[in-house]
Protein backbone atom coordinates (compact mmCIF):
# COMPACT_ATOMS: atom_id res chain seq x y z
CA UNK A 1 0.00 0.00 0.00
CA UNK A 2 1.32 3.44 -0.89
CA UNK A 3 -0.19 5.35 1.71
CA UNK A 4 1.91 8.46 3.04
CA UNK A 5 2.66 7.58 6.93
CA UNK A 6 0.29 4.64 7.13
CA UNK A 7 2.37 1.93 8.87
CA UNK A 8 -0.43 -1.00 9.56
CA UNK A 9 -4.13 -1.98 10.05
CA UNK A 10 -6.14 -4.09 12.29
CA UNK A 11 -9.44 -4.95 11.20
CA UNK A 12 -12.02 -6.06 14.31
CA UNK A 13 -15.42 -6.97 14.67
CA UNK A 14 -17.98 -7.83 17.62
CA UNK A 15 -19.24 -10.91 17.79
CA UNK A 16 -22.31 -10.41 16.53
CA UNK A 17 -20.91 -9.07 13.79
CA UNK A 18 -23.37 -5.32 13.94
CA UNK A 19 -20.17 -3.23 14.96
CA UNK A 20 -16.85 -3.22 12.75
CA UNK A 21 -14.07 -1.02 11.92
CA UNK A 22 -9.93 -0.46 12.65
CA UNK A 23 -7.05 -0.01 14.36
CA UNK A 24 -4.87 2.22 12.35
CA UNK A 25 -0.80 2.49 13.15
CA UNK A 26 0.02 6.00 11.19
CA UNK A 27 3.77 7.74 11.52
CA UNK A 28 2.25 10.86 12.18
CA UNK A 29 -1.16 12.85 13.17
CA UNK A 30 -0.75 14.89 9.97
CA UNK A 31 -0.50 12.16 7.74
CA UNK A 32 -3.99 10.48 9.40
CA UNK A 33 -5.73 14.32 8.94
CA UNK A 34 -4.32 14.05 5.14
CA UNK A 35 -6.20 10.54 4.55
CA UNK A 36 -9.01 10.97 6.95
CA UNK A 37 -10.24 14.20 5.08
CA UNK A 38 -9.62 13.17 1.18
CA UNK A 39 -10.99 10.39 -0.51
CA UNK A 40 -11.41 8.02 2.05
CA UNK A 41 -13.98 9.59 4.09
CA UNK A 42 -16.12 10.55 0.34
CA UNK A 43 -15.98 7.02 0.18
CA UNK A 44 -16.95 5.93 3.63
CA UNK A 45 -20.03 8.87 3.46
CA UNK A 46 -20.95 7.12 -0.47
CA UNK A 47 -20.89 3.58 1.20
CA UNK A 48 -22.36 3.78 4.48
CA UNK A 49 -24.49 6.83 4.55
CA UNK A 50 -22.81 8.53 7.58
CA UNK A 51 -20.11 10.33 8.70
CA UNK A 52 -17.44 8.55 10.04
CA UNK A 53 -16.41 8.19 14.31
CA UNK A 54 -12.46 8.95 14.76
CA UNK A 55 -10.75 8.70 17.93
CA UNK A 56 -6.90 9.18 17.98
CA UNK A 57 -4.13 7.71 21.22
CA UNK A 58 -0.72 7.63 21.02
CA UNK A 59 1.16 4.37 20.99
CA UNK A 60 3.90 4.42 24.10
CA UNK A 61 4.65 1.13 23.60
CA UNK A 62 4.15 -1.97 21.65
CA UNK A 63 4.20 -5.82 22.32
CA UNK A 64 4.39 -7.51 18.67
CA UNK A 65 5.15 -11.53 18.78
CA UNK A 66 5.43 -11.46 14.96
CA UNK A 67 8.86 -9.46 15.07
CA UNK A 68 9.85 -10.59 18.65
CA UNK A 69 9.60 -7.04 19.76
CA UNK A 70 8.28 -6.11 23.02
CA UNK A 71 8.79 -2.32 24.82
CA UNK A 72 8.34 1.43 24.46
CA UNK A 73 8.27 3.55 21.33
CA UNK A 74 11.28 5.50 20.39
CA UNK A 75 9.05 7.87 18.85
CA UNK A 76 5.20 7.99 19.89
CA UNK A 77 2.73 6.45 17.05
CA UNK A 78 -0.62 7.41 16.69
CA UNK A 79 -3.16 4.68 16.50
CA UNK A 80 -6.75 5.83 15.09
CA UNK A 81 -9.48 3.45 16.96
CA UNK A 82 -12.85 3.41 15.27
CA UNK A 83 -15.90 1.11 15.09
CA UNK A 84 -19.04 0.76 12.73
CA UNK A 85 -22.35 -0.24 12.38
CA UNK A 86 -21.94 -3.07 9.43
CA UNK A 87 -25.75 -2.60 8.03
CA UNK A 88 -25.76 0.38 6.14
CA UNK A 89 -28.03 3.03 7.57
CA UNK A 90 -29.48 6.37 5.69
CA UNK A 91 -27.67 9.18 6.10
CA UNK A 92 -30.09 10.82 8.38
CA UNK A 93 -29.67 8.19 10.91
CA UNK A 94 -27.18 8.54 13.34
CA UNK A 95 -24.47 5.74 13.45
CA UNK A 96 -21.10 5.02 13.54
CA UNK A 97 -19.06 4.62 10.35
CA UNK A 98 -16.85 1.83 8.95
CA UNK A 99 -13.09 2.43 8.47
CA UNK A 100 -11.80 0.78 4.82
Amino acid sequence: MEIPGFLRKQFICSRDGKVAGGVYMWQTLDAAERFYSGDWLDGIRARYGTEPRITYFETVALADRASGYAGALEDARLSILSSTRARRRSASKSSIARLS
